[in-house]
């Protein structure tokens, strides 16, 4: 009975998740060109080794024709493939949320200069240790009105807050500026690169923590903090004491001022309604089996969380003794 008990929770949990996460809008590198990255592949994080960073290898190899016009002074967005349930193309695995930044290049790859932070809430409306996250999976950002016009590179980099450390996450899109401004962005922050080694970044270097939501050392102006769970900057500063190794190799630009390294949650303006053509659904959360009443599921006691690869899906599973 222990062992079919066993087995039924395993492949119930195996169900309940496969690849990771992406972005949608805007399309981002290598979507439904040469080489093909569609679906799970393009879910997954980058190589731990930092082989294929930045933008999972693809800048100059797929298509750079530009996804999206932003306008310098006004709002932009981006969307993370919400869940749909078919285990391939844009299938998300919340992964309890976590942390994201959207970032902007002018240099090909080399340097990343920060827009806007989001400290928990990406995705949005994820239960801790669920993989579902809430339908509305749209986020606006400032673009600022001294953006450089012309041709750029935009990444979506997310740190999960549970699920395997060592994982990092990065979608790029080719998107167009248009506007009157000279600037490269030099005054803004790093873009944060964690959880993989690459440049400076050693092994047991800028390392978040699991169950934590990450708190980045040099998050910019420009911040959107959750009210849901805790905080934790990362570990495994550089050999100065400071974080600011933690950034694209060849990043040349500030930091800015550090930020402190364990808080609690505070409260954070809501998130601008996305635009008319594109509605927001009604959030909605699916219940994990774990939380049945304790009238209909006998006590269990959880096990760590690990993950399996099946067919090419990578799934995340807790099992229950």
């Amino acid at each position: 009975m222990k062992i079919f008990a066993l087995t039924s929770i395993l492949l119930s949990a195996l169900t309940l998740v496969s690849g990771h996460g992406r972005i949608r809008t805007p399309k981002p590198l290598g979507y439904g060109s040469s080489p093909q990255l569609d679906g799970n592949a393009y879910n997954s994080p980058l190589k731990q080794d930092g082989s294929d960073f930045p933008c999972k290898g693809l800048i100059g190899v797929a298509d750079m024709t530009p996804q999206a016009t932003w306008t310098a002074g006004n709002k932009g967005m981006f969307e993370i493939w919400p869940n749909e349930g078919n285990g391939g193309e844009g299938n998300l695995a919340a992964h309890s949320g976590g942390s994201c930044q959207i970032s902007l290049s002018y240099d090909k790859g080399k340097n990343w200069k920060v827009l806007h932070s989001y400290e928990g809430g990406c995705p949005r409306d994820v239960p801790l240790n669920s993989n579902i996250a809430g339908k509305n999976q749209t986020f606006t950002f400032d673009i600022p009105k001294e953006a450089k016009s012309g041709n750029a590179l935009a990444a979506w980099t997310w740190i999960a807050r549970t699920g395997n450390r060592g994982e990092y996450y990065m979608n790029c899109a080719s998107v167009t500026i248009k506007g009157t401004g000279t600037s490269t962005l030099d005054n803004l922050p790093d873009m944060y690169v964690g959880d993989l080694v690459t440049g400076d970044i050693k092994e047991n270097m800028c390392i978040s923590s699991q169950e934590f939501n990450l708190l980045y050392p040099f998050p910019g102006d420009k911040v959107t903090k959750s009210t849901d769970g805790n905080f934790k900057g990362p570990k495994g500063p550089g050999p100065d004491g400071t974080y600011k190794v933690c950034k694209a190799p060849g990043s040349t630009g500030p930091s800015g001022p550090e930020s402190p390294g364990e808080t609690t949650p505070t409260p954070a303006p809501d998130e601008p309604t996305p635009t008319p053509d594109k509605p927001t659904p009604t959030p909605t959360l699916t219940t994990d089996p774990t939380d049945l009443p304790p009238s209909s599921t006998p006590t269990v006691t959880p096990l760590p969380a690990f993950e399996a690869s099946v067919e090419g899906y990578t799934y995340e599973c807790r099992l229950k003794a």
